[in-house]
């Protein structure tokens, strides 16, 4: 009996031994205001025992700190932390937590002295505060992504905040030990997965703190609302593009500030001439109804949303970004050419004013007659060359304004407008104006592919 009571003792004291060694971890990370479970720490350094249980610390306000040898935040932290420990002792445990053992960790510490990339007063530090090696309970408890991270256990034992490092102050240490105030702004951590985009991912995480970006979305089927061009926010500091459409929307917007969809069928460029495309894929720039392509198929492939916020600045200036943004994402190059084109320039053939406005009417007027008379009261010159360039769209003339002309006229022409030497007779026998045909060098907008770099 005496021999099994002998084995029996044994096994009792192994079985206490492994025990001593065993971390039991609550299942699942802790939040603010849990209860902070009596878990055994078995590596304590700089402290009273090699080991303790979390409760040997009831009391005080434990302050964890994961940290680790590579985070230089980590490291440019240790003196304050040295110096708020002292400031506060026998109210307040600091608790370095590192998941290198302690062997490891001073071998480290050695290694990065002798290559002098870590402050020599490493050592000193780690060796003054007491710290927990070789931790795996801890982590699992509060699982964090960066560090420094800092966990605040109120002197009741409960979760009580979970900071960043400037949160560790004098004032509000004070403030959680004098009136139980851990109002801090909590950390929370954002971990991204390297196989999706970042900017959605930060975007659902912290929408405000999103400042300055540019972005190009595919086409959103029966998207409506109004958007701003352009709009500039003294009060945010921001200069905002935004703009829906296809290719050559986004290029009559950098270039003409107004929008004209199909050129081909816009006075703004002349109905095509003054776009000059030289790219591989034409189809992509405007909707052709020739092609039998279903329109709503066509925008899917090739309208876009562009939107661009930067820090306030002109107009102009955020233009040229568009501009840049635009050529880079679609990989096309764009710039003002001239080329010779043939025109019909409208010009005035002496200084006697037949054309002014009489104030007869209010509003603009533009009309025809069913005679083809065309009456013009209270437009300006670039009202008759629209008309002109409406009414000719189908000929290769681009027509000019060279009249010096900026008042209201009035005038009325007994011809069809696609009848040029007649409207010519008009022009001349009524109100001292021609129409020149001629050769001219005039402004294109020329859009390439861009050249694969070499």
């Amino acid at each position: 009996m005496k021999i099994k009571h002998f084995f029996l003792l044994i096994f009792y004291a192994a079985f206490a031994a492994i025990g001593c060694t065993r971390v039991d971890v609550p299942h699942g990370p802790l939040k603010v205001g849990d209860p902070m479970p009596d878990i055994f720490i078995p590596h304590l350094s700089n402290y009273s025992a090699s080991s303790a249980n979390f409760s040997d610390f009831r009391g005080k306000l434990v302050i964890l700190d994961f940290w680790n040898l590579f985070c230089h935040p980590c490291i440019a932290a240790l003196p304050k932390l040295d110096s708020l420990q002292k400031q506060f002792a026998g109210r307040v445990q600091i608790l370095l937590v590192n998941k290198v053992p302690q062997a490891e960790m001073d071998s480290l510490i050695q290694r990065r002295k002798r290559s002098r990339s870590i402050n020599m007063n490493l050592d000193r530090m780690v060796k003054r505060l007491v710290s927990i090696t070789g931790d795996s309970a801890l982590n699992k408890l509060f699982p964090h992504v960066g560090v420094p991270t800092y966990v605040w256990i109120n002197p009741e034992g409960n979760v009580a905040a979970i900071t960043e490092g400037s949160k560790i102050t004098a004032e509000n240490i004070e403030s959680a030990l004098d009136r139980g105030d851990y109002s801090l702004v909590q950390k929370e951590d954002v971990r991204l997965d390297a196989s999706k985009r970042l900017l959605p991912e930060l975007y659902d995480a912290d929408k405000a703190n999103l400042k300055y970006y540019s972005s190009v979305m595919a086409f959103v089927p029966n998207l409506r609302g109004n958007t701003r061009h352009f709009a500039a926010d003294s009060a945010a500091n921001t200069a905002t593009i935004v703009k829906i459409g296809s290719l050559l929307d986004f290029f009559d917007d950098i270039y003409r500030y107004a929008p004209f969809g199909n050129p081909h069928k816009n006075p703004n460029f002349e109905y095509g001439k003054r776009l000059v495309l030289e790219t591989s894929d034409s189809s992509r720039f405007s909707y052709d109804y020739s092609t039998g392509m279903n329109r709503d198929e066509w925008k899917s492939q090739n309208e876009f949303i562009y939107e661009a916020v930067f820090p306030l600045m002109p107009r102009d200036e955020t233009y040229t970004y568009f501009l840049q943004d635009i050529e880079r994402y679609f990989q096309i190059d764009s710039r003002r050419e001239k080329r010779k084109k043939e025109c019909i320039t409208i010009v005035r053939t002496s200084n006697t004013d037949k054309i002014a406005y009489d104030g007869g009417k209010i509003d603009l007027v533009i009309s025809y007659d069913e005679d083809d008379t065309f009456h013009l009261y209270g437009g300006l010159m670039s009202s008759l060359r629209y008309e002109l360039s409406e009414v000719n769209k189908d000929t290769p003339y681009i027509f000019l304004d060279e009249t010096g002309y900026s008042g209201r006229i009035q005038l009325e022409l007994n011809a069809p407008l696609n009848n040029i030497d007649e409207v010519r007779k008009e022009l001349r026998g009524k109100y001292d104006l021609d129409l020149v045909k001629e050769v001219r060098d005039v402004d294109v907008v020329v859009l390439r592919d861009k050249r694969p770099a070499r």
